[in-house]
């Protein structure tokens, strides 16, 4: 089936890189990292794809999975490198011989242009991230059947200016201005000028 194909594509990479590491003494951690990190893609294509592959219209609905937190773990930095064509470069060429990698490389572009793998990755957005992963690693052009990955920034709220401290008013080296008449005052000064004093001020 297409499950099984695929899975055992990636498990055959697994063993030439492995193999190939030995060889070469790669360390070991990097190749524990690598291996692990082939077997898990393996399994998860073939459950991904036999899931996707399923012809019974009527199955059973699975229930809800519960929320079960998981205990925290120390955080371990990971080795397995992220550059284009990571793996075809653990296990480099020999002087008489090719690129061990590329028979299977190329038995997994011609996987991925079957129509029915086409039709599953159509059908199965969850396929997409690790068929990515795989196409990076082995340096395999992505197919245009492949959708890229779709990156939406989460908008981030403006962050709170803090209120300014008011600072207390500096006094002035200069004297203040002459007060200016107002038109009260005005009409004050007219009345005392014109106006006659009274007769008891006589």
């Amino acid at each position: 089936s297409l499950s099984l194909r695929l899975a055992t594509l990636v498990r055959g990479l697994r063993r030439i890189v492995v193999g190939r590491g030995h060889q070469l003494g790669l360390p070991r951690p990097l190749l524990d990292a690598v291996s692990l990190r082939l077997t898990r893609m393996a399994a998860r294509f073939e459950s991904l794809l036999a899931r996707a592959l399923q012809t019974s219209p009527q199955s059973a609905p699975k229930p809800p999975r519960l929320y079960r937190p998981r205990p925290e773990r120390p955080h371990t930095p990971d080795l397995v490198p992220r550059h284009h064509a990571w793996l075809l470069r653990l296990a480099p060429a020999r002087e008489t011989e090719a690129n061990a990698c590329m028979p299977l490389r190329a038995s997994i572009e011609q996987c991925l242009a079957d129509p029915a793998m086409r039709a599953a990755i159509a059908q199965n957005p969850a396929l997409h991230p690790p068929l990515r992963a795989l196409c990076r690693m082995l340096g395999i052009p992505r197919p245009t059947h492949l959708p890229a990955p779709t990156r939406n920034p989460t908008p981030t709220p403006p962050k709170p200016r803090k209120p300014r401290r008011p600072h207390p008013p500096r006094p002035s080296p200069f004297p203040p201005a002459p007060r200016q008449p107002t038109p009260w005052d005005q009409r004050q000064a007219f009345h005392r000028f014109f106006d006659p004093p009274c007769a008891e001020f006589l």
